[in-house]
């Protein structure tokens, strides 16, 4: 995977789940497209769903940064639209109609806030180094977000208009990635990646306090959400196989599968009574982006034709 997107290791994860990344001796001309999907967000409303996405050829021949693109899925009327380019990395304000999209303008990712149709609110973050990954607090009143500031991703916080940012956590030169709050907004978890193929989820208070390892393993455990009862869903990897979901309180006990969910990315729909994740597309197409109830019954399917390749 190019070294310029950001997640670097996390778009790979992406890809390479749903058979995407390139084999040896497997060749094929004209090099098929695909689309990768990296994230999802829930409307406060719980009636439209964000995700950023990318059509892109499967040996990545033609990729570039600004082929990612914010999309919203209106649930109601089952259509696809592009509201952001060159935007990757998407989070929906909990109480507002808002997000918020790591946006590549002038050869550099920063945090801006849009509304549902993809207007620009505000500019959060000027820094030259690369910002992403961004998610409110339950209240709406901070952010999280990944920010390459010491040459590596760290997870910072900050007032919801990007005031006061600071770094959450020194992890030295590890990477900590994908922030996201507890319910209550007493926590925030994200993953930590060491490149080992060994990535950990942890648990650290919102001040910065008490970090702690809730996967503790020698898996490659991505992307922590949060239940609405408070527990922390993240997605276990291991090299050759389907990404497996599960849960852990967020102190790091009582780890178990969710409803055999096979994904590397989870979000609760804000009442709780759904559940959108990425899936591996059945025939190698890339990621799909599918939507189930509580008990994990496949309501429906995000259609993606309409993810295009340009810029």
């Amino acid at each position: 995977m190019p070294a310029t997107v950001p997640y670097s290791a996390s778009a790979a994860v992406a890809m390479a789940l749903a058979g995407a990344m390139p084999r040896a001796g497997h060749c094929q001309t004209p090099v098929p497209s695909m689309v990768g999907v990296q994230d999802v967000a829930w409307s406060a409303d719980g009636h439209k769903l964000f995700f950023s996405a990318m059509r892109v050829k499967r040996d990545y021949s033609d990729y570039t940064p600004d082929k990612w693109a914010v999309y919203r899925y209106d649930l109601g009327a089952g259509q696809v639209t592009r509201i952001a380019g060159s935007s990757f990395s998407v989070g929906a304000s909990p109480v507002e109609p808002l997000i918020i999209v790591g946006k590549l303008v002038d050869g550099n990712r920063d945090l801006y806030v849009l509304d549902e149709t993809g207007r620009e609110v505000a500019r959060l973050t000027t820094d030259p180094a690369e910002d992403f990954g961004a998610a409110w607090s339950p209240d709406g009143k901070s952010i999280a977000f990944s920010a390459k500031r010491g040459g590596h991703s760290e997870v910072y916080v900050a007032n919801r208009d990007g005031s006061n940012q600071r770094r959450l956590i020194d992890a030295g030169p590890d990477r900590t990635l994908n922030p996201t709050w507890s319910p209550d907004g007493r926590y925030i978890a994200y993953y930590l990646e060491k490149g080992d193929g060994q990535d950990q989820v942890y648990v650290i208070r919102a001040d910065g306090s008490s970090p702690t390892n809730v996967t503790n393993d020698t898996f490659n455990n991505v992307y922590p959400g949060w239940t609405p009862d408070g527990r922390v869903v993240y997605g276990q990897t291991l090299k050759g196989a389907p990404a497996t979901t599960f849960t852990v309180r967020s102190d790091g006990a009582d780890k178990r599968p969710l409803l055999n969910i096979k994904s590397f990315f989870i979000r609760f729909s804000p009442d709780g009574s759904r559940i959108a994740y990425l899936g591996e597309h059945p025939e190698g197409d890339g990621i799909r982006v599918i939507i189930a109830d509580q008990r994990g019954r496949v309501l429906t399917t995000v259609p993606l034709d309409g993810v295009r390749a340009e810029p």
